[in-house]
Formats: C-alpha cells, structure tokens, sequence
C-alpha cells in the first residue's frame, strides 16, 4: 500500500509539473525602482506599461524593450492607473484625491480634477476616451475631458463595486450591503 501511495503521489507530481510547465509564462523584463509600486496598467494593445508608486510617480515604459518613455509626479501616492480605450490617454488617480489625464506617448498633463474623496482603484474611460470617471466608497464623479466639466456626480453610502458602461453614459454602482444599481448618466449643468 505504501508503495503503491508512493507512485499514486510521484504521478500527479509529474502531471502537475508537465500541466504547469505547458502554462508557463514567460518573463519579458523587470525594473527596479527606489519605491513601491502602487497601481500598474498595461495600454490596451500591450506596447505600453504604466506604473505609479509610492511617492507619487508615475512611469510609462515601452513594453518590448522595458525603456522609460517618460515620468512624471503627483503630489502623493498613486492608488489607481488606467489606459483610455485607443491606449492614447492615461488616467492617475493619488491618496489625496487628485485626478489628472496624461497624454500616453508624451506625458504632457492635460486635464485634472478633484473627486474629494479617497478613490478606491476605481477610475475608467468611457469607450471613446472623451470622458472619465471615478468612484471612492461614497462618492461618484464623471468628467468631460473636452470642456473639463462635471457632467454627473452621486454620493451614495458604502460603494463596493463601480462600473462605467463603453459609452460613458450609464453607470453600475454595487453596494457592501449587498444592492446592485443602474444609473443613467445626464449632465449636471
């Protein structure tokens, strides 16, 4: 019985390696960096990676070659990073509720705001990237990138889970308390 134990657990090892083996991944490049990194998000073709970190950086890389296209700063932690739908717009989201809209290849700041509230990884384009929203556990805000203007903004109790729909104008809030809500978006002003 021991023996036959032996050879039972020998060959679900040996299935076990070869079935990871087959669904290896392979490593492309690494940077080491003088903090942690906080949020990351890949540009929706896989050229380009983007990090932000501790002390408020924010770093996009060319993701065949792992060579720093450029940098730049908030003015604390970057907790969220997204790429716009076409990957030519990156949004960053820091501790102390800053938003701010780069250009992907040349990091030019054009575009920031306040959410006023801490904002939990939630910020997302709509799919034509002229409009982006964020989310932090209470409190809901969507801009137009073109005039900067607020077009929809909600404070609502205990967020748990936002989605903004590919169209920018229908948003799906998920509650702790265990609540599902739709919301048409509709300017504000």
């Amino acid at each position: 019985m021991k023996n036959q134990l032996i050879i039972l657990f020998s060959l679900i090892i040996i299935f076990m390696t070869k079935s990871f083996a087959q669904n290896n991944w392979d490593f492309l490049w690494q940077q080491n960096l003088d903090t942690s990194v906080t949020a990351v998000s890949l540009s929706p073709d896989g050229s380009k990676m983007a990090s932000g970190d501790y002390i408020g950086k924010i770093r996009v890389w060319d993701s065949s070659t792992g060579t720093l296209l450029w940098e730049n700063e908030h003015e604390a932690q970057i907790v969220a990073i997204a790429f716009s739908p076409d990957g030519s717009k990156i949004v960053t989201a820091d501790k102390y509720y800053l938003i701010k809209v780069w250009d992907s290849s040349t990091g030019f700041l054009f575009w920031a705001g306040y959410l006023s509230e801490y904002i939990n990884n939630r910020i997302y384009f709509s799919a034509d990237g002229k409009k982006v929203a964020a989310a932090s556990t209470s409190r809901i805000k969507v801009w137009d990138l073109s005039t900067g203007t607020l077009l929809w903004g909600k404070k609502v109790k205990t967020i748990f889970s936002f989605s903004l729909n590919p169209a920018g104008n229908k948003a799906v809030i998920g509650y702790y308390h265990g609540k599902v809500e739709l919301w048409d978006i509709k300017s504000d002003s």
